[in-house]
Order: structure tokens, then C-alpha cells, then sequence
């Protein structure tokens, strides 16, 4: 990883609080090389939710357990085993312990990786698993959740560079009084905002030129009415591990890193590049 991606930097680096269990929650546009990144970067050891499938052969299997990953199960990939679905609930139950131990989780709440300049809709998981960790341990523990914009320079090319902006960090103690009075309003309430602050340090604006993917965005009033057609079709069924994805809040005020930071991030992409071809 050191040799493929010679220049690492991050951005926002003196947001990651110490000595306090972190929920890092990231975009996913390189597969399984994305938590292995992070890892490096930031120097946090960090277990992370891998597809099921990944462990399915002995070789697959070890290379898994060798990153301390967390099986997750999907029904699209459960096939017959229509059961497994249901064992998410063991794999988040070690989510949870592993916080308890003050650890580390890389979560990728789009649930696929993607080269897309839009970043998918979001996944209840890393809410669910944040905000149950603590209320287990009666707001003690101080989990943190951390949005952490992924932007490689070009993620196919060896030595190549890669930058990581880190945002506003989210204290989930604060929000246990509204998980203990409806859990599945403050999970939702938690996604979003989790969305809304990786919004803003996810640099799409600036993949999309790079890239040569330039495409405009939706306008904010049409994906607001996006998420709410979405939420009326569900009818309010209760959340759960496989609970359907979730689209940002784009309305309203915005936490985290002003976009003027994402112009920043560029130009710090950029210069980590120039230096490495120095």
C-alpha cells in the first residue's frame, strides 16, 4: 500500500479524537484497498464490515481475518440461505464489543463501492451500530462517529497519490435521549446527518473533472423530494440489519467542512502529486 500510494495525505487529520472508540464512516470508491488506506493513513488500527462472500474460500477467509474484517450478510447473496440475513445481528454484536474495548470500525454506509461522482443512498448499519453500542453502556463510552472523503488522484495507477479529508466528528452520547424514545427515528435522524457531513468532505466536484466524469448534480429541492417519496413507499416499516438505504438530508443548514474545503483538498491532492514526481 506504502509503494501503490506513495503519497498519503490527510486532511483534517487533528479531528480524529484520541482515545475514544471511533466509528470512521467513508465513501467507497476502491473496493477493499479503501479501509486498508485508511488504515495506513491515519495510523488506527481499524476493523471494518466485509460482504459475506468474501469468506467463503479459504483463501478469501484468511486474507479477512488477517484485517480483523466482520462478516456482513446480504439477502441478494444469501441465495437459498435465506437465514443468513438474520446473522447480522452476531456480526453487529461484535461491532459493538469492539467498541466497548475502546477499538476502531472503517464503515461504508453506501454499501457497494463505486466509481460514481453521486455517492449512493445510505445504509442504516453504522448508525445502528453507534448508537446501540453506547446506549448498552449508558452513554459511557463516548463513541465517535468520523466522516472521513476519500479522493484518489487515479486509483488504477501505481504510485499514484491519494488524499483523505476528515470532517466534523459526531458525538453520539448527545443523542441517546431520542434513541431511548424512539430508536428507529433517531438511527434515521443519525444516517442523515452522517450523510450530510460526508457530503461535504467528499470531494465530487473535483473527482468528476479529474476523472473526466463531469456531470451536474441533482438540485438539493429534487433529492429532498427523492428521499421523501422513498421514505412514504416504505409505508414506515420498522428499521432493522437489512433496513433499506437512505438518501442525505440536503435541506437545511450543513455541519462539517465548508465546500471551499473542497477546493483546498484539491489543491492538497494536487501539490502531494507534484511533490512525489519531484
Amino acid at each position: 500500500m506504502r509503494l501503490y500510494y506513495p503519497a498519503r495525505t490527510i486532511d483534517g487529520g487533528e479531528r480524529i479524537p484520541a482515545g475514544r472508540p471511533l466509528v470512521f464512516v467513508l465513501n467507497h470508491p476502491n473496493g477493499l484497498l479503501d479501509p486498508i488506506v485508511l488504515r495506513v493513513a491515519s495510523g488506527r488500527p481499524s476493523r471494518f464490515l466485509a460482504k459475506s462472500t468474501l469468506f467463503g474460500n479459504p483463501l478469501g477467509r484468511l486474507a479477512m481475518n488477517a484485517f480483523g474484517s466482520i462478516p456482513v450478510y446480504r439477502a441478494h447473496e444469501a441465495g437459498t440461505r435465506s437465514g443468513d440475513a438474520s446473522r447480522n445481528e452476531a456480526s453487529f454484536a461484535r461491532c459493538r464489543a469492539e467498541l466497548a474495548t475502546g477499538g476502531v470500525l472503517a464503515l461504508f454506509p453506501e454499501g457497494v463501492s463505486h466509481s460514481d461522482p453521486e455517492m449512493r443512498p445510505l445504509k442504516t448499519g453504522a448508525a445502528r451500530i453507534a448508537l446501540s453500542a453506547e446506549a448498552e453502556h449508558d452513554g459511557r463510552l463516548g463513541v465517535t462517529v468520523v466522516p472521513v472523503g476519500l479522493s484518489y488522484e487515479r486509483k488504477t495507477t501505481f504510485r499514484s497519490s491519494v488524499l483523505l479529508v476528515v470532517g466534523e466528528p459526531i458525538d453520539v452520547a448527545a443523542r441517546l435521549p431520542a434513541y431511548r424514545q424512539d430508536e428507529r427515528a433517531a438511527v434515521t435522524a443519525l444516517t442523515d446527518e452522517i450523510g450530510a457531513r460526508l457530503d461535504e468532505v467528499v470531494l465530487q466536484a473535483e473527482s468528476r473533472g479529474a476523472a473526466g466524469r463531469d456531470r451536474p448534480r441533482r438540485p438539493l429541492d429534487e433529492r429532498s423530494e427523492e428521499r421523501r417519496g422513498s421514505e412514504r413507499s416504505r409505508g414506515g416499516a420498522p428499521a432493522g440489519p437489512r433496513a433499506g438505504s437512505r438518501l442525505r438530508p440536503d435541506a437545511g443548514p450543513r455541519s462539517g467542512a465548508p465546500r471551499s474545503d473542497r477546493g483546498r483538498g484539491a489543491r492538497l491532492l494536487a501539490d502531494a502529486a507534484a511533490a512525489r514526481r519531484s
